[in-house]
């Protein structure tokens, strides 16, 4: 529950996400005003999208970390989406919804991310990212196999899940040196 992102520290990272969210926010049908962050932390990644102009909020389960997106001017929630009433008072609510590399620690991100996906607006965009299992594999990289990552996930099962919670894959990609799966996505239309 106490997590800490290291990604602020990094000015080539803050960049690129800074070029990241604009291409997000342009993506949006209409003006985009407003983005919810799953797993906010401190709110570094909120402040880019405030910088941008919109409307942030978030949730964080650490009591301190969402004090401090707080004290910073977002409207962060302290707990997990599964455990808290948000979902139907921000039924269609955010223009953005969004979630870095923090996925891989829920304990059911299918049941997270179905939540998620009610705050979106029709024509809204998603932008969500976890690590990238098939580098870690193909590199060998075990030290990412760490305790507080309850999942892993390739683009093929990552996209499978995205689905599964009503979302509509835009564009997949891996990014930072293929790291990272960073997916672009919409609401599924209801059939």
């Amino acid at each position: 529950r106490e997590v800490i992102r290291s990604s602020k520290l990094s000015a080539p990272m803050m960049n690129f996400r800074r070029s990241q969210f604009q291409s997000v926010v342009d993506t949006v049908d209409g003006v985009a005003s407003s983005v919810f962050e799953l797993g906010c932390g401190d709110g570094e990644y909120l402040d880019i999208f405030r910088e941008l102009g919109l409307e942030t909020a978030g949730i964080e389960g650490s009591v301190t970390l969402s004090q401090r997106g707080r004290d910073k001017g977002h409207d962060v929630t302290t707990g997990f989406l599964t455990e808290t009433d948000m979902p139907s008072a921000l039924s269609e609510r955010f223009d953005i919804v969004s979630s870095f590399n923090f996925i891989e620690h829920l304990p059911d991100p299918l049941a997270s991310l179905r939540e998620l996906a009610t705050f979106l607006r029709p024509g809204g965009a998603a932008l969500l990212e976890v690590p990238n299992y098939d580098m870690i594999s193909e590199f060998h990289l075990f030290n990412e196999f760490i305790p507080d990552h309850r999942f892993y996930f390739t683009q093929e099962t990552f996209g499978a899940l995205l689905s599964q919670a009503g979302f509509q894959i835009i564009e997949s990609s891996a990014i930072w040196d293929s790291y990272i799966i960073s997916v672009v996505a919409r609401k599924r239309p209801l059939a």
